[in-house]
């Protein structure tokens, strides 16, 4: 819920809000790792994880990397449930509203698969870094 345009993270929920953020490349290759685990993984949930931040580390963390302030916009449960209401298919409004409730979306790093195995992944902070040297960027 980054938008660096307008230098503003939309925070769901509350600022302290958990999200767990992990890369693309880094899921496939933990779940390359996972396949071929041995003693075999079966039957259970495995976790993955860059990093597990609060939507105000987000902020604080892009103020840090891209050198200027963000704007912290909360929005709320009934916020994000008003438009779903409007249209009910709508997945990105599905999507934030679940997000806002704050299930399922955030688990502490260290119970992951990666740091119990000592599998090095990209932090939120390291992909900012590297992604987002551009004043244009926009994340969703």
């Amino acid at each position: 819920m980054v938008d660096c345009e307008n230098d503003t993270v939309n925070t769901l929920g509350s600022l302290e809000t958990s999200v767990t953020l992990t890369t693309p490349d880094d899921i496939g290759a933990l779940t390359a790792e996972i396949v071929f685990f041995e003693p075999r993984l079966r039957n259970q949930i495995v976790y993955l994880s860059g990093d597990t931040v609060t939507y105000a580390e987000v902020a604080s963390l892009l103020e840090r990397v891209l050198g200027r302030p963000f704007k912290r916009n909360v929005w709320t449960v009934p916020y994000l449930l008003q438009p779903l209401q409007k249209d009910p298919t709508h997945h990105i409004n599905k999507y934030r509203a679940v997000f806002d409730q704050g299930r399922g979306v955030a688990w502490p790093k260290a119970g992951t698969f990666n740091a119990q195995q000592s599998i090095q992944v990209t932090t939120a902070e390291k992909w900012a870094r590297a992604n987002l040297s551009t004043p244009s960027a926009h994340v969703q």
